[in-house]
């Protein structure tokens, strides 16, 4: 088994097994507190009590949060780390369509196999090829049908403990792929919603190298939206997360770095990108799962990429970025089109008018092909910087309006 495969136990877990109490000590231990505190009967058993610790009931209703902090002598923030970070949706904008399907996280019902498991990877892997080649508005509905109609019956299905990790942790792959998907098509929401599931279910599997990529993916839209210390936190408890997994590692210190970058703090900025380097070096591709082979050299040096173009440097930028189109696999359309038009950016910015035209019109000619929102925000941040009326930029800004109007 190698780190990412290690299961942990949940902070409910740990607090019981510390204290060598089962399960019905627990239920006795808040039954009393409930009543000491004028809360009269819980309704509880052991069996509550498991999916608790297990996470198949997010948080419990109150007051129980409270009484179990009050049992363990522990902050509720300390039995349930994640809330903190779920709940910085407030203030997303409304999705015209945010469908996310919720999949539960029972232990009983249809008995599944590692047969179905392996389907759910495979069919997974293929929609992320479907979503780097076409962007998230050509794949994400197939997305919500399969998880509505393949993923939740097998989540209320009968399974061994194995079994049922490897399960949680393919469908909370998938369920961060929606939640990608999402935001790749501006859908906030949504795709806060699908990250915050993906989240819950990494979390049940025991799958802290899953937690921490969701956290990673979390953290890249709340820095995308401004909220940057959401985002921070995100990025410190992926941090944690991550400890055996230098590939993630690396993740997490290069999204450091994209904030620090947008916040104009060259230092820390650059101290980052140190740290990103180094952990890369010491990661091992061939031991890391299947669902973070994206991150690869190419996607790092498209990242130091943007770190230089924010931080002012654009002829510095300008090598990072051609050195990622260089690595990028050809059937990455979405990379390689935000790519070129980071390097029309870049070329912009060094007073390269005619280049960073001819280069940005490049970056349409992939971006047609494509639904992705994101992509189509790069190219209009590059025509927002031109002046029309320049004869270099005329022909670049009336064909960017023809596929911009397009959303």
């Amino acid at each position: 088994m190698n780190a990412h495969q290690r299961t942990s136990k949940t902070p409910l877990q740990r607090e019981r097994h510390i204290r060598g109490w089962s399960l019905e000590e627990v239920v006795e231990g808040l039954q009393q507190l409930a009543r000491k505190h004028g809360y009269g009967e819980l309704g509880i058993d052991a069996n509550a009590v498991s999916r608790h610790e297990r996470g198949v009931i997010k948080r419990p209703r109150a007051p129980l949060p409270e009484l179990y902090s009050r049992l363990y002598r522990k902050p509720v923030r300390v039995l349930w780390p994640d809330d903190d970070l779920l709940a910085w949706d407030h203030g997303l904008p409304d999705d015209p369509d945010d469908t996310v399907v919720e999949l539960p996280v029972p232990w009983i019902g249809r008995h599944v196999g590692r047969v179905d498991v392996h389907r759910i990877r495979t069919d997974s892997e293929l929609f992320g090829l479907m979503d780097h080649r076409h962007g998230g508005g050509h794949v994400r509905w197939m997305v919500i049908e399969y998880l509505r109609r393949e993923v939740a019956p097998m989540l209320h299905g009968t399974y061994s403990d194995q079994v049922g990790r490897e399960l949680m942790t393919a469908a909370g792959v998938l369920s961060r792929r929606a939640g990608m998907m999402a935001y790749d098509v501006g859908q906030h929401t949504a795709a806060h919603r699908s990250l915050a599931q993906a989240l819950q279910l990494a979390r049940t599997a025991g799958h802290n190298a899953l937690a921490a990529h969701v956290l990673i993916s979390m953290s890249h839209q709340a820095i995308d939206l401004g909220r940057d210390r959401d985002a921070l936190r995100m990025l410190e408890a992926a941090r944690q997360d991550a400890a055996a997994a230098p590939t993630l590692l690396a993740k997490v210190a290069v999204m450091h770095a994209r904030l620090h970058a947008r916040l104009g703090e060259r230092s820390d900025c650059e101290r980052a990108l140190s740290v990103a380097a180094g952990a890369f070096e010491r990661a091992d591709p061939a031991a890391d799962p299947d669902w973070i082979a994206s991150a690869d050299e190419a996607y790092l040096a498209g990242q130091f990429g943007n770190c230089y173009v924010d931080l002012g440097q654009p002829a510095r930028a300008e090598q990072y970025i051609r050195s990622s189109l260089a690595g990028y696999r050809p059937e990455y359309v979405r990379r390689r089109a935000m790519a070129t038009a980071l390097l029309a950016r870049s070329y912009l910015d060094q007073r390269e008018l005619e280049q960073a035209c001819l280069v940005g019109g490049d970056a349409v000619s992939l971006a047609v092909a494509l639904k992705s929102r994101r992509t189509l925000a790069s190219i209009a941040d590059l025509t927002s910087r031109l002046e029309p009326q320049e004869p270099a930029a005329r022909e670049f800004t009336e064909k960017a309006a023809a596929l911009l109007q397009q959303w």
